[in-house]
This record gives structure tokens, C-alpha cells and sequence, in this order.
């Protein structure tokens, strides 16, 4: 730590969180806060992801499907409570009941009678510092799922006052709650008494601004010292002006075309396929995104286990081949093509490239439709109301393969929008979920991962790639592969 006395403070770019609580808090802005407040079972390691004990003293199963969680001891809330069996038992009881009416409610589903009452029968306090999680099916990732921010532990202060808790939260991680102010700052300040290492900064101030552009624009000014985003049509310049303090490296998030199966034109593979081998994915990028995404040949995440570079054989660009399998299907039969976005992303520049590659190397005429706000183009989805391909991104809660796999093309998945079903692919995600071993797991998803790569009921384009500016203040950036910036262990100048 900095030997400085004088107090330093890391400003955060941020947009308006939604909520700073665990079982409210589910957008992106609010959970890069959370994760300051709080801390859970286990952390990520930096490097590979995987999950690492953290208040965890063990989670073990025999079955997967059952599995006693036993705390470390020496965890406190900032206001003096020891973080206890009951802190997890009765933060996730409060989150997954329907009348909390939270956000987050859905992650709770995996656990033995959720949805039936006011308690999960599957939670079950052993004493002060072990409670036993019964799971409807095997899941071997369960060390991860609890790495998510919706399964940190509450303080008793929560279920006495909820409204007041929401508004003052007390937390039990690296950094206590200091003040929101909407639309200004959310600002925190270090925690050296909650059990584990201390932060590295006096105080965490997270800058609101109502947009990415004025957020560069205070970064420009000196206003801010990091942020975990660069406005596209500034990476040039940015890159340029900054490029010694830019950290990039691939990010979780995902993009992909979904195929509506429910249309006649898309039953068979070969046309799926040769849709996808039609598309210069690195093109598209290098045009309008001015090279700073990663061309996608897989499902899963290039920093999750598991992944496989070029895995994907019909993601490559290859219209010779792509133009050979839309003959042996018989030709296209779908007329003109829509390609569907939601409005107010800036979707439009690259939909219409993919629009000419199409016309190009498939002659296929396509019409690009960004019609729709965002809630109105998901209920679309819903009802099945798309004419044509539909843009979808994905981005996972932890990490853990599954987490790609059976919410985008499971049957029944929550973002499985193209109503794929392969009863194939969903064995064997089952069977990695019910693996005894991670290692084990992983060839099971892998091979899930194999079978969608064949069939190609959505088209993979492209991971984004993390681009964070810092300033020159921030002395020594860290980052983890899972959460992003660990803000805690950033030191900055104190001058």
C-alpha cells in the first residue's frame, strides 16, 4: 500500500446503477458497486476464473445435487455482526421470495423449493457456521454460481429496515457505503476490519454520467481515473493519446444472430450454416468497430474453461463452401432476408454490411429492420415474431460453461429465442452438470458446444474485447478475467 499519509481516492466512470444491494442490484453498473459492499462465498482467481474459497471455508458434495457450505470465521459486516450460516441462509430466503419482489429472484431457482413458499426447503442452517443447499438436479457448478453478487450475504439490519437498508446499505466487503448522491457519485470508503485484504485506496468514488461520450469527456478533463469502456468512435483517438495506459484483453461478452427456427426457410442446417460461413466476421469489425472486437468461432468465452479456439467450423468466412451448401439445400427460399436490432445501440452500420456480404456471396436480398426499443424487441422474441435473423448478445453471471450453454440453447433456456431443442445437446449438458469433476464437466459442455456448432441455430459473430483507460494516477491496474477491474487492489497517487 501506498506509504503516502495523505488519502487517495480512485474515480470510476459509472452509469446510474439500478440498485447497490445483492438481490436488487442486476444491472452491470450496479454490480461492479455491489462487489465493493459485499463479498460472498468465493471469489474468482484473476487469472483462470475459477472459483477460489473465499468466506468459504469448503463447499463439498458427494452428488452434486447437495452440498454443506462451511464458513470461514473472522468475516464481519461494517457494522460489527459477524457474518454467519444465517447471513447466507437468510439473504437467500429473502431474495427468492416472490413477495421481496427483487430482482434477482431467479437465481435461486436451482435450489429445492423455490417458488413454493416464503423459505427454500432446500436451505438448511447446521449451526453457526456450516448450512446444508439441496439442489433440484446435480450441478457441478454450484462453486461458481455462488460466486455471483445475488448470493452474497445480508446483515439482520436488512430485514429490519428494508427501505432504509436499500438506501444505507451495510456491507461486508473491502469498501463501506458512504453516499449515492443520483445522477453525481456513489461514493465508498475502505473497510480495513471486514476480514480480508484491505483495499488499497482511502476512498472509491463512482462518477455517474448520463452517457460514454460525456464519461471520455471528463476523463479527457481529468475528472475521472478509469474507465472499463472507450466510446468505438473514440478507440482511435484514444488509443492514439493513451495507448501506455489502455489494458485490452477479450471480455465475456458475446454477440451473436439468432436463427428463428419457427420459420420454414431456416429448417436445415445446410442453410444455417452456409449463412454463417457467408459472413466476414473480422471485416464487419475492423469497419465499424475499428478492429476492437474479436471475431467469434465459439460459444463459450475465450476466458472461460473449457474453450477452444476455432472450434466452430462453419464460423470462418468461406463463401465458396457457403455458396456449396445453399446449392445442396436447395437454394435460399425465404425471399428478402430481415435482420432485426434493437433501436438506440448503434446496430444499424453493421447490420448493413452483413446485408451486403450476404447479397454478395449467397445473393440473398436482405433488408435491415432497427425498429424497436429494446423491451419491445425482446417481447417480439418472446412471440415468436421475427421475419428473419434477430441480433442477440449474451454476457454470463459466473463462470462456468453452463452459463453459455443451456440459457442461450437449452430447451426452454431463458434467452433461447431461436425455440432450438436438441435433445442431444441438452443430455449432454446434463451430464456435465452432473459430472463428479471439473475437469470431467468441461468435455461434456464441449461436446454440447460441438453439437450447436453443427446444427447452428444461432450465427456466433463476435467477443468483445475490454478496452479500460486509466489515468496517469492509477499506478498499478489489476484486473480479473471473471468480475473486470478489481478496483480494491488498483493503488493511485495520492498527489
Amino acid at each position: 500500500m501506498n506509504s503516502d499519509p495523505r488519502p487517495t481516492e480512485l474515480r470510476v466512470y459509472n452509469y446510474e446503477p439500478s440498485a447497490i444491494t445483492p438481490a436488487q442490484g442486476g444491472d452491470q453498473n450496479a454490480i461492479i458497486i455491489i462487489r465493493q459492499l459485499f463479498k460472498g462465498l468465493v471469489e474468482f482467481d484473476k487469472d483462470t476464473g475459477a472459483p477460489v474459497n473465499l468466506i468459504a471455508e469448503s463447499l463439498k458434495s458427494t452428488d452434486n445435487r447437495v452440498w454443506t457450505v462451511t464458513l470461514r470465521q473472522g468475516f464481519r459486516f461494517h457494522n460489527g455482526e459477524p457474518v454467519t450460516a444465517d447471513s447466507f441462509v437468510d439473504a437467500w430466503n429473502f431474495a427468492a421470495d416472490e413477495a421481496n419482489a427483487q430482482t434477482n429472484r431467479g437465481f435461486f431457482a436451482r435450489i429445492a423449493g423455490y417458488g413454493d413458499g416464503r423459505t427454500l426447503s432446500g436451505l438448511r442452517r447446521l449451526d453457526d457456521h456450516r448450512f446444508e443447499v439441496t439442489l433440484t438436479e446435480p450441478y457441478s457448478g454450484f462453486p461458481a454460481m455462488v460466486g455471483y453478487s445475488a448470493f452474497f450475504p445480508l446483515p439482520r439490519a436488512c430485514f429490519d429496515d428494508l427501505a432504509a437498508f436499500e438506501a444505507h446499505p451495510v456491507g461486508n466487503g473491502p469498501y463501506r457505503f458512504e453516499s449515492w448522491e443520483p445522477g453525481v457519485e456513489v461514493a465508498l470508503s475502505r473497510a480495513d476490519d471486514w476480514g480480508g485484504p484491505a483495499a488499497r485506496t482511502d476512498r472509491l468514488s463512482f462518477r455517474l454520467y448520463p452517457s460514454l461520450d460525456a464519461g471520455y469527456a471528463a476523463f479527457e478533463a481529468g475528472e475521472v481515473d478509469l474507465m472499463d469502456f472507450i466510446p468505438a468512435e473514440k478507440y482511435s483517438e484514444a488509443r492514439a493519446r493513451y495507448g501506455d495506459t489502455i489494458f485490452e484483453q477479450a471480455s465475456n461478452s458475446y454477440s451473436y444472430l439468432g436463427v428463428p427456427l419457427y420459420l420454414p426457410a431456416f429448417q436445415q442446417k445446410l442453410v444455417r450454416q452456409a449463412l454463417s460461413l457467408a459472413i466476414d466476421r473480422r471485416a464487419v469489425i475492423d469497419a465499424v468497430y475499428d478492429g476492437q472486437y474479436l471475431p467469434a468461432s465459439t460459444v463459450l468465452s475465450p476466458n472461460f474453461l473449457g474453450y477452444r479456439e476455432g472450434a466452430g467450423e462453419f464460423c470462418v468466412f468461406d463463401p465458396e463452401r457457403a455458396r456449396t451448401l445453399l446449392a445442396q439445400a436447395g437454394g435460399w427460399q425465404g425471399g428478402t432476408l430481415a435482420l432485426h436490432a434493437n433501436l438506440g445501440g448503434g446496430h444499424e452500420p453493421w447490420l448493413a454490411l452483413v446485408a451486403e456480404q450476404l447479397k454478395q456471396n449467397l445473393d440473398i436480398d436482405c433488408e435491415v429492420r432497427v425498429d424497436l426499443a429494446f423491451g419491445d424487441y425482446f417481447a417480439q422474441a418472446k412471440e415468436k415474431g421475427y421475419a428473419g435473423l434477430f441480433r442477440r448478445a449474451w454476457a454470463p453471471d459466473y463462470a462456468w460453461a453452463e452459463s453459455y450453454l443451456r440459457p442461450i440453447l437449452g430447451a426452454g433456456g431463458s434467452a433461447n429465442q431461436q425455440f432450438y431443442e436438441n435433445p442431444a445437446f441438452d443430455a449432454l449438458v446434463s451430464q456435465g452438470d452432473e459430472a463428479a469433476g471439473q475437469a470431467e464437466g468441461v468435455g461434456f459442455y464441449q461436446a454440447a458446444e460441438d453439437v450447436a456448432l453443427e446444427d447452428m441455430p444461432i450465427i456466433p459473430l463476435w467477443f468483445q474485447k475490454t478496452s479500460v483507460l486509466y489515468s496517469k494516477r492509477v499506478g498499478s491496474y489489476v484486473r480479473n478475467i471473471i468480475n473486470g477491474s478489481d478496483y480494491a487492489a488498483v493503488e493511485v497517487d495520492p498527489s
